[in-house]
């Protein structure tokens, strides 16, 4: 409370305090100041940070349409000439032929399908099989016919 109800002894210590007190205000501005630049600048690197980042996954999703498009055109273009070479009346029977091809797709027992699929490998095995037993009795005849003169 004395401070506040002391009178300056001269004018040039009333001077004084007072630019005591403008350079702590000026301090502390200027501390508040550089606490923003910090920030701001931090804020600035984190944004380019993340435009970067979002520069890189866009051209990499870029890249991907571009090779999609090239499969899709490249695609197009076999198909086109594909078409090119049919025969419009070949075309058109198969067009017709369609609705009956889908019919009886749908009427198939997909499970049935199934275990004949499952079941070919040993079919197959068992043909192979019998292939060989006949070759080897078709080279027993042979042999006999040899020895008969045949």
């Amino acid at each position: 409370m004395q401070e506040l109800n002391r009178t300056p002894d001269t004018p040039e210590t009333a001077l004084q305090e007072q630019l005591d007190r403008i350079e702590e205000q000026n301090q502390k501005i200027l501390r508040n100041q550089t606490i923003h630049l910090a920030i701001t600048l931090v804020l600035a690197v984190v944004v380019l940070a993340a435009l970067a980042f979002a520069a890189v996954r866009l051209n990499a999703a870029y890249a991907e349409v571009l090779d999609a498009c090239t499969q899709v055109d490249a695609l197009a273009e076999t198909l086109q000439s594909s078409l090119g070479t049919l025969d419009p009346a070949e075309l058109d029977d198969m067009m017709q032929k369609l609705p009956g091809i889908v019919d009886q797709l749908q009427k198939l027992d997909v499970e049935a399908l199934n275990k004949v699929l499952a079941g070919l490998p040993g079919l197959m095995e068992n043909v192979d099989a019998l292939q060989k037993q006949a070759d080897s009795i078709a080279g027993v005849f042979n042999s006999i016919g040899a020895i008969f003169g045949k």
